[in-house]
């Protein structure tokens, strides 16, 4: 085999390894969260949902959603994807048809709602790693309708 050819060769089978090698990225950190009233008492009839996505990596978001203990807490564990550059890349190629409205990178946001109550989310674009946060909730601007 000609050098030419075998360096080829080994320039093809670079680009593969390395375009299908995983590459691992954080898409939603850990979060303790605490989920209080206004007068600040603890609230444990909700759901806290985490929604997540990294957008230069996935094609499709993700949610978890969890309940308060007795004190208002509960603690989304960090969430971690593997991707190869090849998917990133198509991805990206992908999200950048949406044009201005296209996202890039991680993001998580988390908030609570349940009964006549709901919050204002809080967001994460990718730092840091661990978080606490306070969400607050008021009552729903739409009253819950009783069935009869």
């Amino acid at each position: 085999m000609r050098p030419r050819t075998r360096l080829t060769i080994g320039l093809l089978v670079l680009v593969l390894v390395v375009g299908l090698w995983p590459i691992r990225s954080v898409v939603a950190p850990e979060w303790k969260v605490r989920v209080v009233d206004r007068t600040g008492k603890a609230i444990q009839d909700v759901v806290v949902r985490e929604s997540y996505e990294h957008y230069s990596a996935e094609l499709s978001g993700h949610e978890e959603d969890l309940r308060p203990d007795s004190q208002g807490n509960v603690t989304f564990s960090k969430k971690v994807i593997w991707a190869p550059l090849f998917k990133r890349l198509f991805v990206m190629v992908l999200s950048a048809t949406g044009g201005a409205h296209a996202s890039y990178g991680p993001h998580c946001f988390i908030f609570a709602f349940g009964g006549n109550l709901q919050s204002t989310s809080l967001d994460w674009n990718g730092s840091p790693l661990h978080l606490e946060s306070t969400i607050v909730v008021y009552p729903s601007a739409v009253p819950r309708q009783s069935v009869p």
